[in-house]
């Protein structure tokens, strides 16, 4: 096609006009049709190395946050491994913030769909001047899982209330929220709720509750199960954060007491 467009500037116009019309646009259709292929073909070779490179990168990253090796874990999650991937029992992400590796722990959130914190995850410190769920990192998260007792705190949820604003699905303690509407985040779909009922004997720390109450705003009827010890916290919580409600139902062995 190349050498037809040389010859093509070389001739007189004489010559030119002796050539098929149909022919020259045959050529060109041809040559169109050749690049278009050779694009999608590259594209296909692109899109093939980086899978190959994401998969490569999933155990690597593995053996790097098991050797602390903070360099190694971001150089394996630039390349695209697998931060959803659950490690004994949490997400490499939330297996990140068990090492205390916080420059990891961002850096995974914001490449996370699902962080799940197992029943013994443990995080070792807080970030410095920050919280767990703190920063825009967590813009991406679409589901979140924390069966860790004592992870949760008031401070935890509200900034997860603030910060997780894509999440679909949230599991904590026990406790489930699930948004059916693909066309909605979790926490818009919550918003039209008015009633909200917890699992019984769960326990249910005043994090887990707060975070509840901060994604149903507009309860008007409320049911808190047998044996989920929320105490006194728990009912200023309540107090707090429910002002519209109609109906309050809170079992037995929740410890509320006098206070309460």
């Amino acid at each position: 096609t190349k050498h037809f467009v040389a010859d093509l500037l070389d001739m007189k116009w004489e010559q030119m006009q002796e050539i098929d019309v149909y022919e020259l646009h045959e050529v060109t259709k041809e040559a169109a049709k050749e690049g278009y292929t050779n694009q999608q073909k590259a594209k296909a070779e692109a899109s093939e190395r980086v899978h190959r490179l994401a998969q490569d990168a999933g155990p690597r990253l593995q053996a790097a946050i098991l050797k602390c090796d903070a360099e190694g874990c971001l150089k394996e999650i630039k390349l695209g491994a697998d931060v959803d991937m659950v490690h004994q029992g949490t997400s490499l992400c939330a297996w990140a913030a068990r090492m205390g590796l916080w420059e990891v722990w961002y850096a995974s959130a914001a490449h996370a769909r699902h962080i799940l914190f197992g029943q013994d995850s443990v995080v070792a410190s807080r970030p410095a001047g920050g919280t767990l769920f703190a920063g825009h990192a967590f813009e991406n998260v679409t589901r979140l899982t924390v069966d860790a007792h004592d992870l949760m705190g008031p401070t935890e949820a509200r900034d997860i209330c603030e910060h997780c604003t894509r999440l679909k699905s949230l599991c904590v303690e026990g406790w489930v929220l699930d948004c059916p509407e693909h066309d909605y985040s979790l926490q818009v779909y919550c918003t039209l709720r008015t009633e909200l009922s917890s699992p019984s004997n769960v326990h249910i720390g005043v994090g887990t509750l707060t975070l509840m109450l901060l994604f149903c705003p507009k309860l008007s009827s409320l049911t808190i199960g047998n044996g989920n010890g929320i105490g006194s916290e728990g009912a200023t919580a309540i107090a707090q954060h429910c002002q519209g409600l109609t109906s309050l139902s809170i079992g037995n062995g929740n410890g509320i007491g006098s206070e309460g």
